[in-house]
């Protein structure tokens, strides 16, 4: 029977297709991308998904969900369905951004990736100079500490800077992440319901539509942020305050804000839902909330040239430039 709910995640589903569309058309049809800000156009679909979601927070605040005990075989079949699912997708992915890279691939390091891991990391491990600061050296509005650990480790464990095994590692650690929205997905939806969510997951982690992610080793902090983002939203919404679990999705949130900039909104939404819609005591919340303040305070070190005069001699400007900053999350 179609209800409201039923029409609001449609419209949510479509919306997604539809930027999903977008920028496969922009990408095969016109010219390569590699600012999201040229997605700009893009903005009314990101606003109406999140509208979409505050009214789906606000319904299951009025009246929440209460989950469905199986029966035990149920159970044990939609293990093995689930796992089943979820591999074979895993495959497609895999295999699809493989491929991607065994064709089109370079083994030359690219752009940015000259100054940001040969110059500030192998030449200094060469030379017998490289410290701890040097993991640590901004980037723009960025500090791609995990980028250059990676190096690091490639060199000290192989001996050799490879950009393919940079693509591969990547392609690896993104599988592993679709993996897991899909392992979550089929935990409250059952497997036919949940088709065209895989179906989506399927085309967004194969058509290479966004080849840069995927032939380009210096990607490695893109995919690093969706994990670190799913582990701590997930650890601090299922687990108590101050559970083991608890503390690594805290540590997840911080590792999150080395990698792009706009991490640091991702404890700050979590804390806002939950004083929204949790019973839990404000102090409960000082942790994630104290690393979305740190994150936010280094995003402003980050961008103070300039940055707060432009609101007064500009506002539109500046305007559009804190929209460009909230799309990289």
């Amino acid at each position: 029977r179609l209800s409201y709910p039923l029409g609001l995640a449609g419209a949510l589903l479509a919306s997604c297709a539809a930027y999903l569309s977008i920028n496969i058309l922009i990408q095969v049809t016109s010219f390569f991308n590699q600012s999201p800000a040229a997605m700009a156009t893009a903005y009314p679909l990101y606003l109406t998904a999140l509208a979409a979601i505050a009214i789906d927070a606000y319904q299951a605040w009025r009246s929440p969900a209460c989950a469905k005990v199986l029966p035990q075989k149920e159970k044990l079949h939609s293990t093995i369905l689930s796992k089943l699912i979820v591999g074979a997708i895993a495959v497609v992915i895999l295999a699809a951004r493989l491929g991607e890279i065994h064709v089109f691939a370079s083994e030359v390091p690219r752009y940015n990736q000259w100054l940001i891991e040969g110059q500030q990391v192998v030449q200094p491990w060469l030379n017998g100079s490289l410290s701890l600061g040097n993991f640590f050296i901004p980037h723009g509005e960025h500090i791609p500490l995990w980028n250059r650990v990676f190096v690091w480790l490639q060199l000290a464990f192989t001996g050799k800077w490879d950009p393919i095994v940079q693509m591969t590692v990547n392609a690896v650690l993104f599988t592993g992440f679709v993996m897991i929205i899909a392992k979550w997905i089929l935990r409250y939806l059952a497997p036919l319901a949940s088709l065209p969510i895989f179906i989506l997951l399927v085309l967004a982690g194969s058509v290479p539509h966004a080849w840069e992610g995927i032939t380009w080793g210096y990607q490695t902090a893109y995919t690093l942020a969706l994990i670190f983002l799913l582990l701590h939203l997930h650890g601090t919404c299922t687990q108590p305050a101050r559970s083991p679990v608890w503390w690594v999705a805290q540590a997840a949130a911080l590792a999150g804000l080395f990698t792009i900039e706009g991490m640091w909104l991702s404890p700050l939404v979590g804390v806002a839902s939950f004083l929204w819609t949790s019973p839990r005591r404000f102090r409960d919340h000082l942790v994630p909330l104290s690393i979305a303040v740190f994150g936010l305070l280094l995003c402003l070190l980050l961008n103070r040239e300039g940055a707060s005069v432009a609101i007064f001699s500009n506002p539109i400007s500046y305007l559009h430039n804190c929209l460009h900053l909230l799309g990289w999350p």
